[in-house]
């Protein structure tokens, strides 16, 4: 990852004393927006395993090398239910403080629960205070639902309800919701990566 002088000032700096630094740091240069794919170049990452701090990449390594069965993931379930929510944005910024929770009542309960733990109908009131539009009401939604939010919910249904699954069988599954074609004739990880990969290349969103 690179970044320009300005962007780093501008969210403080990396953290070079804590584990994950990078990923915080990324976390808080995506608020900044302006940001862009290189494919100019490839990149090689230190396959190394560390046990430096209890999570990151490191301690992934060594995770992967220990298992016998293979990478596992998030299951797709736990996307759909989060797109529920992202579904009715417009709806929740054009609606009444106390209409929310009815607009949210075919959320699963499992989410909701998630939710409600980080008091989002009152960040969703303040957020909409302080927005004059519905654009820049989701913007600033997406601002507090960020990747470590996202994580933490993942964990979270995962703790509870799911158990992680094979990459290669997850992927597959998402790109046969998605009803994308010509996937039948990529068996293995390597090729179904390249059709995500090309997905990725023609901005083209599974969760529509």
């Amino acid at each position: 990852m690179l970044c320009g002088q300005s962007a780093y000032a501008q969210v403080g700096g990396m953290n070079q004393r804590k584990g994950g630094e990078d990923f915080y740091f990324i976390n808080k240069l995506l608020n900044l927006g302006r940001y862009y794919e290189l494919t100019s170049t490839t990149v090689y990452p230190s396959p190394r395993e560390s046990n430096r701090v209890p999570f990151g990449t490191g301690k992934a390594v060594g995770d992967l090398l220990k298992q016998k069965t293979g990478w596992r993931t998030y299951q797709i379930e736990s996307f759909l239910w989060l797109q529920e929510v992202i579904n009715l944005l417009s709806e929740l910024y054009h609606a009444k403080n106390s209409e929310m929770p009815l607009l949210t009542n075919n959320v699963h309960p499992a989410l909701m629960f998630f939710l409600q733990q980080c008091n989002w109908q009152a960040k969703v009131e303040e957020i909409k205070r302080n927005v004059s539009s519905e654009e820049n009401f989701k913007k600033r939604f997406y601002q507090w639902l960020d990747p470590l939010l996202l994580v933490k919910y993942f964990n979270s249904v995962h703790d509870a309800r799911f158990q992680k699954q094979p990459v290669l069988a997850q992927a597959k599954q998402l790109l046969q919701h998605a009803r994308l074609p010509d996937i039948d004739r990529k068996q293995n990880l390597m090729g179904t990566l390249e059709v995500f990969r090309g997905l990725d290349k023609q901005k083209i969103s599974i969760f529509t």
